[in-house]
């Protein structure tokens, strides 16, 4: 596994002054995952968990709906590329094309394009009623104390699971938002989680329409983040009765779908 930060010795200024320390800085890979020697892309991440997020990002992209889907991962490190191989059972043809069509580079500001969404895409999506306030704001001080490598670096995202209680299940960090949650999904079904359907998310990052989508195909009833939301993302969570929250600061939050899930008011 490679190391995900390194130390380098900087010259830091501060009020007038300046001194030399050792800063810690993120690192980053390219990793290029073959699938069923049919498809490929390539992702800029950070170089640890790459068996995780393999898996997440296939069961966020909608390719497996469980890991015994995948038969084998075979990985290669060249130079700076690290090299993944995965062998996939019983491939859905139809996603497979849509995929082939669309499907080369995963950026890491901006994910895979929401467009990849078939038009009779369902999803099994619980929609929720009962959520109470206290539990999204108690969300912040369970979080206390998992964000220790933003700390040393300044350069990552954060998704984090919790059950609807407010009870902490996992969390995951990369360079990236998407592989963030893709990673924690990894986690999540590797430690043999059932489904999402009980479960929400916590991301640091903004709530996109393909943050949204990954959420629904896994079938995750609820979203949050401290961060805005983007328009595709509101009207996506509308139309699948997700709930999707932004701007949690304090003791304060806003919905942007079901709002109905706090009660009436």
């Amino acid at each position: 596994i490679r190391v995900p930060m390194k130390a380098h010795r900087i010259r830091r200024f501060s009020g007038g002054e300046s001194q030399y320390v050792d800063d810690m800085v993120a690192r980053e890979a390219i990793l290029k995952v073959d699938i069923n020697e049919k498809i490929s892309f390539e992702v800029v991440l950070s170089p640890d968990q790459i068996d995780e997020f393999i898996l997440g990002h296939l069961v966020s992209e909608g390719f497996i709906f469980d890991r015994k889907d995948i038969t084998s991962i075979t990985k290669r490190e060249e130079g700076n590329l690290l090299n993944a191989t995965v062998k996939i059972e019983n491939l859905d043809d139809d996603r497979f094309h849509t995929m082939r069509r669309n499907y080369n580079m995963l950026w890491t500001e901006c994910g895979s394009s929401p467009n990849l969404m078939r038009m009779d895409d369902r999803f099994d999506i619980k929609v929720l009623d009962k959520l109470d306030m206290d539990v999204i704001t108690g969300l912040q001080k369970t979080m206390a104390g998992i964000f220790g490598d933003f700390k040393l670096t300044g350069a990552y995202h954060y998704c984090v699971l919790f059950d609807l209680d407010g009870s902490l299940i996992a969390h995951a960090r990369d360079i990236g938002r998407h592989n963030a949650f893709d990673k924690l999904v990894g986690m999540a079904v590797g430690g043999e989680l059932a489904d999402f359907k009980n479960a929400m998310v916590f991301s640091t990052g903004r709530l996109s329409s393909d943050i949204v989508l990954k959420a629904l195909r896994c079938g995750i009833p609820c979203v949050v983040s401290r961060s805005a939301p983007l328009e595709g993302a509101v009207k996506l969570a509308n139309e699948h009765h997700l709930t999707l929250i932004g701007f949690l600061r304090g003791n304060r939050f806003n919905v942007y779908s079901n709002a109905g899930a706090f009660g009436p008011g």
